[in-house]
């Protein structure tokens, strides 16, 4: 299912994903309009390494305080 606003009138429409590229027209204003395509699902990046392989979380522990007493 697709959610898309209407660019004329703001309103709130859905599609199903097969409707992509195909003109509706708007439940609310009536102006025809082109469905959107889908979405792409999100990815997930990994943080990069650095070049001795440790994970960035490590580098952020290794770091030396910056507090003196």
């Amino acid at each position: 299912m697709i959610s898309f606003f209407c660019p004329y009138c703001k309103h709130v429409l859905k599609a199903a994903d097969e409707s992509a590229g195909q003109s509706i027209a708007c439940e609310q204003c009536r102006l025809e309009i082109r469905v959107p395509q889908p979405a792409a699902p999100p990815t997930l990046v990994r943080p990069e390494e650095s070049a001795a392989g440790d994970p960035w979380w490590k580098r952020i522990l290794k770091r030396p305080s910056t507090h003196s007493r």
